[in-house]
């Protein structure tokens, strides 16, 4: 279970470009419901495509992402495929800024010999204009 929560509204875009802005979060593997003008909505972790917080929570100038991608083979409900990416930058003077990611991919229908959860991490400086 994740729970996310913070004081100013976290924003949620999902994969049928809703966009969610709530006070706090807990989400779990399951479905999550979301209440609509048009009713209620479910969801899972899956079709979060974004999460967007605003940088105050991080500090003035720090931006931060995570891009999700997901698929499910409806004929095979345990074949899944999630492509995530999760990112900061922080600025560490006027234009010069520290960036950090990390890439997770998960194949639930890899070979037998290789991995079904795959793990980058990128560092870097970058300098901004």
């Amino acid at each position: 279970m994740v729970r996310i929560e913070s004081h100013q509204p976290i924003v949620l875009k999902l994969s049928d470009d809703r966009v969610i802005r709530a006070p706090s979060l807990k989400l779990s593997q399951g479905r999550f419901v979301v209440m609509t003008a048009s009713g209620a909505q479910s969801y899972t972790l899956a079709d979060i495509n974004k999460i967007n917080p605003k940088p105050w929570i991080l500090g003035q100038g720090t931006q931060s992402y995570l891009d999700q991608i997901g698929v499910w083979n409806l004929e095979d409900n345990t074949d899944i495929m999630v492509h995530t990416r999760i990112g900061i930058t922080v600025p560490l003077l006027s234009k010069i800024a520290l960036n950090a990611e990390v890439k997770l991919e998960y194949d639930s229908g890899a070979p037998a010999d290789i991995e079904a959860l795959d793990q980058t991490f990128k560092f870097g400086l970058g300098y901004r204009w």
